[in-house]
């Protein structure tokens, strides 16, 4: 367990100064797992194994290994699970969504959040 930033799903709290990176609005911050945190960045900006392994390296000032990248993989699928959840019961309000309905491409759909072109406060967004 380790000081968690636990909102970081809105790029809007991570700035960029062009040296280093800042975290900013930290109303939901607990300790939780370290690979939460890590798991949500990683969402938007890693995009193939070998970034991986340096984004992991990045952290632990080391290889990542078999273990710590287990841990990595487990804490990525938990956390899309539960912004799924999260996401289509916040859009929906109560209402049945629509099984049938085409989600957009991961990456692509991760790459507009990251670039400030989905607005997560649009029930509809919140669906896709």
């Amino acid at each position: 367990m380790v000081s968690s930033h636990n909102d970081l799903f809105k790029p809007d709290n991570i700035l960029f100064d062009g040296h280093r990176v800042w975290l900013v609005d930290w109303e939901a911050s607990f300790m939780n797992d370290r690979y939460f945190d890590l798991s949500v960045v990683a969402n938007f900006v890693v995009t193939n194994d070998a970034e991986e392994e340096d984004y992991l390296r990045a952290y632990f000032g080391e290889p990542a290994g078999e273990y710590r990248l287990a841990r990595f993989y487990l804490m990525r699928q938990l956390t899309h699970m539960s912004y799924t959840v999260v996401f289509m019961r916040l859009g929906a309000r109560g209402k049945a969504i629509e099984p049938n309905t085409k989600a957009p491409d991961f990456r692509e759909f991760q790459d507009r959040i990251w670039a400030g072109g989905v607005d997560l406060k649009d029930d509809e967004k919140k669906l896709e």
